[in-house]
């Protein structure tokens, strides 16, 4: 069974093979003029509670976000983020690394509301045959709209996809 496609937001123009490293959001929410913002907390919390319960699983401040899907990528830009950012195809460089499969609709919690945190860490999960694709997780529905992939290495731009394929009405992938 082949890999599924994983999808970046960045929002810059990357070169095809070009190697994204962990940290570029953690990096930015422990930067000084952030004054520990909500986002700062947020990840502060999650990454206390991934340290506690969840320690085998990537740190938020330490990897790179990916979704599995376009239908992912849509929701998530339909809400305001990384609108205007280009959308990549990419691949993990260490296969059977470090995964993670959450739900991103579970990041918006407030302090005090730890068993959001533990229901994200806890993650999305479904079987299927013969795959070792993603550790020991496995991508639940590939059009689940909230799921992201933490993965916990590099990974290298595969594509870049132009604005026709991401379709914001449904009408179909275009790739």
């Amino acid at each position: 069974m082949s890999s599924p496609k994983l999808f970046h937001l960045a929002p810059m123009l990357l070169e095809i093979g070009t190697i994204l490293l962990p940290g570029n959001w953690g990096r930015c929410i422990k930067h000084p003029m952030r004054n520990q913002d909500q986002s700062y907390v947020r990840e502060i919390a999650m990454e206390e509670r991934r340290k506690l319960h969840f320690v085998k699983k990537p740190s938020r401040l330490y990897c790179i976000f990916a979704l599995p899907s376009l239908n992912s990528v849509r929701a998530y830009q339909k809400i305001g983020l990384n609108v205007l950012s280009a959308v990549y195809e990419i691949e993990p460089l260490v296969h059977n690394g470090p995964m993670h499969l959450g739900n991103w609709r579970l990041g918006n919690f407030y302090q005090g509301q730890h068993h959001l945190a533990d229901h994200y860490w806890r993650g999305l999960r479904v079987d299927l045959p013969n795959s070792n694709d993603i550790s020991d997780e496995v991508l639940v529905s590939l059009e689940y709209e909230g799921a992201e992939v933490l993965i916990g290495g590099k990974a290298k731009i595969i594509r870049r996809l132009d604005e026709s394929s991401l379709d914001y009405e449904g009408r179909g992938y275009g790739d």
